[in-house]
């Protein structure tokens, strides 16, 4: 089950947006904001070798389940502000954003839409631990991992990096569009501007 897209990078679905890495790991580290905060950590078999701090497990099989879904967010929503949802990678289409948007969708259903808001970390656990596996306030239990944290960081930076060189593609392609529009329409009014002088110059 999944809701239409929305049209920009920030948004996961019509109920659901991501989070950045960064932006939760402002949100953590702020007492306030971590208290008003509920993370919901969907994987199955990968949870007890590496988490966000203070993530609760709750599997994707969970969500497709109404009445085990309800019984989640009746223990665990009850004053959160927002819940950040996230998988192994949390990429499109993947576990994390189909357990986000059931979650927003049961939300509305019960007249709770954006009581809490619905994110979806961005990257997943594999980013989020690649960028704070050092950081003990931040994630749990990361040392099974397998993986560099310094190769996540800079995959994740290369991503970031990607993303900015696509946006500035797009931008100077419009920019040639439209220049070659307006080349073709002065081309025309030239022509036309011609043809017009030539027909009374042959009237003469």
């Amino acid at each position: 089950m999944h809701a239409n897209r929305g049209s920009n990078n920030n948004t996961a679905g019509l109920l659901v947006r991501y989070i950045d890495p960064e932006e939760l790991a402002v949100l953590l580290r702020q007492e306030a904001a971590r208290a008003d905060t509920i993370l919901f950590d969907v994987r199955s078999k990968d949870f007890e070798s590496g988490r966000i701090r203070n993530a609760v497990n709750v599997p994707a099989r969970k969500f497709h389940d109404e009445v085990a879904l309800d019984g989640v967010i009746d223990q665990h929503l009850q004053d959160a502000q927002r819940v950040v949802v996230y998988c192994q990678f949390s990429h499109d289409q993947g576990p994390g954003e189909e357990c986000a948007q059931l979650l927003a969708h049961r939300l509305k259903l019960h007249g709770k839409l954006g009581e809490p808001s619905v994110l979806l970390l961005r990257g997943g656990w594999r980013t989020f631990a690649g960028l704070y596996s050092q950081q003990g306030e931040l994630v749990s239990n990361v040392a099974g991992t397998t993986w560099s944290s310094n190769w996540g960081m800079f995959a994740w930076r290369q991503r970031k990096a990607a993303a900015k060189a696509q946006a500035a593609k797009e931008v100077w392609d419009d920019v040639m569009t439209f220049a070659c529009i307006m080349a073709i329409m002065l081309a025309w009014a030239g022509i036309a501007a011609w043809a017009l002088n030539s027909g009374r110059y042959d009237e003469k």
